[in-house]
């Protein structure tokens, strides 16, 4: 149903801004063509010529017409005041959608007292679900930062947000980490359309956890969480290939992190990022992320 993805990127010199821009939001696109009748969708779908007669809210009692703002709630384990590229990216969505009118929800697991349970951030809403943190563990590489969200109360409290801010898109980010299977209860409860970002390869170093977590990931989570999505996005080329190889779907949509350069670069942009950064005279080394065999973003370049 969804064959073609293509979204414009513009680069912003301030390192506390990430803009992403399509003409129309990519949200929008994602709305217009999974709310579209499987008789009437053609591999000729693009941001270019979305169906405005599509725009129809998929739960029986909310239509959407098209040209009016979204509500979106984006699902997430990890909270956005660590720096992870998922968090990075629900941010930039976040501010972006925020400033095209749409109104937008930010519901996170939350690990850290120190955090609010609340909070308004650049016109978006983030809200804070108090779960337990997990134990570091050798299988998941020792991150800090795994919790467990899928508590019956803790699905009350996520669908009572929902509910009060008349959500009518998900998007869960994470595959791996169990707010996704959140999302797809709530999926079936509410009626709601679903967008998945598949963020990481779930492989591991030692071949005695990569076999575990490769029935884990191509049985259980494929299942579960992948399949359900009616709409799936991926960040990059390694996770493209893994969405395919893994899920067997060919059917994603590309919306890369971070910023891309200008139409016209030149001498003037390269002067302006040498003086803001105080880079003159001085060896630099770009880094576009983990450099390793697991996650080798020279593979992007």
């Amino acid at each position: 149903m969804l064959r073609s993805w293509r979204v414009a990127m513009r680069y912003n010199a301030s390192p506390d801004s990430v803009e992403f821009s399509a003409g129309m939001s990519s949200y929008e696109l994602i709305m217009t063509l999974v709310r579209k009748p499987a008789s009437q969708a053609t591999s000729t779908d693009t941001l270019d010529a979305p169906d405005p007669a599509a725009l129809m809210q998929p739960g029986t009692n909310r239509p959407t017409r098209a040209g009016q703002p979204h509500r979106i709630a984006l699902l997430t384990n990890l909270v956005h005041r660590i720096t992870t590229g998922s968090a990075t990216q629900i941010l930039g969505f976040s501010r972006e959608l925020a400033s095209l009118g749409h109104h937008v929800v930010v519901i996170m697991a939350q690990v850290d007292p120190s955090i609010p349970d609340y909070e308004v951030l650049d016109g978006f809403e983030i809200y804070g679900v108090h779960v337990p943190r997990l134990p570091r563990m050798s299988i998941a590489m020792n991150f800090p930062w795994l919790n467990w969200t899928f508590w019956p109360a803790k699905l009350r409290r996520m669908e009572a947000i929902i509910k009060r801010h008349d959500i009518d898109l998900l998007h869960l980010h994470n595959h791996m980490f169990d707010m996704a299977f959140a999302g797809m209860s709530l999926k079936r409860s509410l009626g709601l359309t679903v967008a998945l970002t598949l963020h990481t390869v779930i492989k591991h170093s030692i071949r005695a956890f990569n076999l575990l977590l490769y029935s884990a990931d191509r049985g259980f989570l494929r299942h579960a969480a992948v399949r359900h999505a009616d709409a799936v996005i991926y960040p990059g080329v390694n996770i493209q290939a893994y969405l395919a190889e893994a899920f067997g779907r060919d059917d994603g949509h590309f919306v890369p992190y971070g910023s891309s350069l200008p139409d016209r670069s030149g001498a003037g942009v390269e002067r302006r990022i040498v003086e803001q950064f105080g880079l003159a005279a001085r060896r630099v080394i770009l880094s576009l992320g983990h450099v390793h065999t697991l996650r080798n973003r020279l593979v992007r370049i």
